[in-house]
């Protein structure tokens, strides 16, 4: 692969997160919530963060491909305690 390729890649990569980022954002205020994430995104925090399946939206991008879309409730009673000592368990995110 030759190196204006790849950069140009890099930027449609971005251009996709950028893309789903908005697009969630958007749904967030429809929804009333505080938070949405991708599915990705509440697979990487499911140790310490509880969320709920809550949609699945058609996001506008290169594959248009339905979205799972999650809410994160609250910080799961396994969660390590934060950095200033105080226990996540129970927060409300």
């Amino acid at each position: 692969m030759n190196g204006a390729a790849y950069v140009s890649m890099s930027y449609m990569v971005m251009a996709d997160a950028a893309n789903l980022a908005s697009r969630l954002e958007v749904a967030r205020k429809a929804y009333g919530m505080h938070l949405l994430v991708n599915a990705r995104t509440a697979e990487m925090v499911d140790d310490m963060i509880e969320c709920g399946e809550i949609d699945r939206l058609r996001i506008e991008d290169r594959d248009s491909l339905w979205k799972r879309v999650h809410s994160c409730l609250a910080a799961k009673a396994s969660a390590a305690a934060s950095a200033d000592g105080k226990s996540m368990s129970g927060r409300i995110l």
